[in-house]
């Protein structure tokens, strides 16, 4: 499509070809999709008194996915996923919604295998992102020695072995 095209006042979409939801190659196909690239547009109707905060994106998509509400990003996806999955809406594009029409603009890409994409808005509230675990310190050396904290595990060995030469074997048993 030519620049714009996810845009809610986009002219060039008029001669669009249109289907039902879901699209691709794989189960829950209404519409089949057999090229690397989909675009795709909606209007929604959002009634007056809607909270727009509450919203989210609900996705399935084998590939990549650029999902735009009135032109502003709304989620940006890599890979796949293989069942449905609740995104948060950017806030610049929760801004965007207003009552009245509004306009869902969809590209998902397809590099190998099956592919599939179907988007629509909930209120079901996404997953919390998990928590990260706090990277633990790296360990002290045992012994403080000229060859004790080498760049890599096999330059350290090199080092030992170089300082330990001609010296007696220990016994750790």
């Amino acid at each position: 499509p030519g620049k714009g095209w996810n845009r809610a006042d986009a002219k060039e979409v008029a001669g669009w070809k249109t289907g039902r939801a879901g699209f691709g190659s794989l189960r829950r196909v209404q519409t089949p999709w057999r090229t690397s690239n989909i675009w795709m547009r909606r209007e929604y109707v959002m009634p007056a008194g809607t909270d727009a905060a509450a919203l989210s994106l609900e996705i399935c998509h084998n590939e990549d996915v650029e999902v735009y509400i009135n032109g502003a990003q709304a989620v940006r996806a890599s890979g796949y996923v293989t069942d449905y999955k609740v995104y948060p809406i950017s806030d610049s594009a929760k801004k965007t919604l207003k009552p009245g029409k509004n306009v869902i603009a969809v590209h998902c890409s397809q590099t190998a295998g099956g592919q599939f994409i179907d988007v629509g808005l909930t209120t079901k509230k996404p997953p919390p992102e998990p928590a990260r675990k706090p990277r633990r310190p790296a360990p002290k050396p045992v012994i403080k020695t000229p060859y004790a904290r080498k760049a890599t595990w096999a330059k350290t060995m090199l080092a030992i072995r170089k300082a330990t030469a001609g010296q007696p074997e220990m016994d750790y048993g």
